[in-house]
């Protein structure tokens, strides 16, 4: 990002990002999020990663850095009853019918996408 806040393409289009939010992610140090249970040296241990990966020089542009916490089963089982339960009841208002809302429901598609590592991956 240029200092000014400002990103000309080739075509000579401007782009003015001084009031934009940017989100940028990475599975950077995913391995320690898995495997360190103390959150203070997780966090030390993700931010010497990404300090090894980036030039400080793009680093010092950020406001600030959210870790995001691992995902624990029980938690994804519980979102996703609700979302499940969200989707069946706007099928029903339609006068649709479900019958996948079973309190098994959740656990089938928890475990079909729980993995140790990858985009699905939950502490266990």
């Amino acid at each position: 990002m240029p200092d000014d806040g400002r990103l000309t393409d080739g075509q000579g289009r401007t782009v003015d990002f001084r009031r934009a939010v940017m989100i940028f992610t990475s599975n950077l140090a995913s391995d320690v999020i898995l495997e360190e249970a103390d959150a203070a040296r997780r966090r030390q241990l993700v931010m010497e990663e990404v300090g090894a990966a980036f030039r400080p020089e793009w680093l010092n542009r950020l406001d600030g850095v959210v870790l995001f916490e691992r995902r624990e089963l029980d938690h994804v089982r519980a979102e996703t009853q609700r979302q499940i339960q969200e989707v069946a009841g706007r099928l029903a208002g339609q006068g649709w019918r479900s019958r996948s809302t079973t309190r098994r429901s959740p656990g089938w598609f928890v475990a079909d996408s729980a993995r140790p590592t990858g985009p699905g991956r939950f502490a266990t």
